[in-house]
């Protein structure tokens, strides 16, 4: 995690407070020591600590594909949440990252080729998006490299990704900066066999223009998802949250008494 200007404002304080506080009741419960999550892991604890309590009666993921993996923030609490030696793949396409598991360089869209790949700052390799309005700063001039896109069913079709040795239940989780919905189209078919979804929303006028949650909703529930939580918000002040993390997962109908 890197410190920035906004970390040290009252509000940026109070969230990481928070942060920890859902960080160490987490690693109390699994039995590991905070220390090691920190400060790298601390954006996303409260996001995990909540998927950990709304699944505590559903099956633990024994894969987790990580798409936007970055240095595996999210994946490395996910692998608490998990059964013991779960496999991760990881999804990262900016190439001065290390995301722990198997690491794959394509950035996962709904489109096989080549792309521009935009990273703020020249030597930023924090965060990076398909577009270049999602991470622009005022005032501070980005990079651009290229990239490999591919949707997730052509890799499995070209055997990149092996998907009858991926062991189920399979969690994917989503953070890649206003691709989310790309990404959950290029898993064609295959999504239907995901388990469960942890997926960053954009939310913000700057962040949110991509894609339509009800768009997103509906995908999923086209894949027969039909239970889903908010399970964090990042709000800035009075403002409206920049992005929430929504999961989903499949649930028993529950058939009315006749």
């Amino acid at each position: 995690m890197k410190i920035h200007l906004f970390h040290i404002y009252p509000l940026g304080l109070i969230r990481i407070f928070y942060q920890l506080w859902a960080g160490l009741k987490l690693c109390r419960k699994y039995g590991v020591p905070l220390r090691r999550y920190v400060p790298l892991c601390i954006n996303p604890m409260t996001s995990v600590y909540n998927a950990d309590r709304i699944l505590a009666d559903q099956p633990r993921p024994r894969t987790i594909i990580d798409v936007g993996a970055n240095e595996s923030q999210m994946a490395r609490l996910l692998s608490l949440i998990a059964e013991p030696g779960a496999r991760v793949l990881s999804f990262e396409p900016i190439p001065a990252l290390n995301p722990i598991g198997q690491r794959f360089t394509q950035a996962l869209a709904d489109t096989d080729g080549t792309a521009d790949f935009f990273i703020p700052g020249k030597n930023d390799a924090e965060l990076g998006s398909l577009y270049s309005d999602v991470v622009s700063r005022p005032g501070q001039e980005g990079r651009t490299i290229q990239v490999q896109t591919a949707r997730f069913d052509t890799l499995v079709s070209k055997g990149v990704v092996s998907w009858p040795e991926l062991q189920r239940p399979i969690l994917l989780k989503l953070d890649t900066e206003g691709s989310e919905l790309k990404v959950l189209k290029g898993f064609g078919t295959f999504l239907r066999d995901v388990d469960y979804v942890l997926t960053e929303v954009e939310n913000d006028d700057a962040r949110g223009r991509h894609y339509d949650l009800m768009e997103l909703c509906r995908r999923l529930e086209e894949a027969g998802f039909n239970r889903s939580r908010l399970t964090h918000a990042c709000f800035c002040g009075t403002t409206v949250p920049s992005y929430f993390d929504l999961l989903f997962w499949r649930a028993p109908e529950q058939n009315p008494p006749t």
